[in-house]
């Protein structure tokens, strides 16, 4: 699974997803922090539009680290 920045394509049954682990948290289970953000493309579009997509927001700013 490849990425940009940290931010990987995650498609889930509603739709694709950026995703990113944030941070190490010790009271949760896994130990780990996800940011979850919503992608504006269709549910059936190939990863690489989705990581096309993620790419996109990054440089306007829609996702922040």
């Amino acid at each position: 699974m490849s990425g940009f920045f940290g931010w990987q394509a995650y498609r889930k049954q509603d739709g694709w997803y950026a995703m990113k682990c944030i941070a190490n948290d010790e009271y949760n289970t896994t130990n780990l922090v996800w940011r979850k953000h919503p992608l504006d493309i269709d549910r059936d579009a190939p990863r690489d539009a989705a990581e096309r997509e993620i790419r996109r927001l990054y440089m306007v700013g829609r996702l922040k680290d």
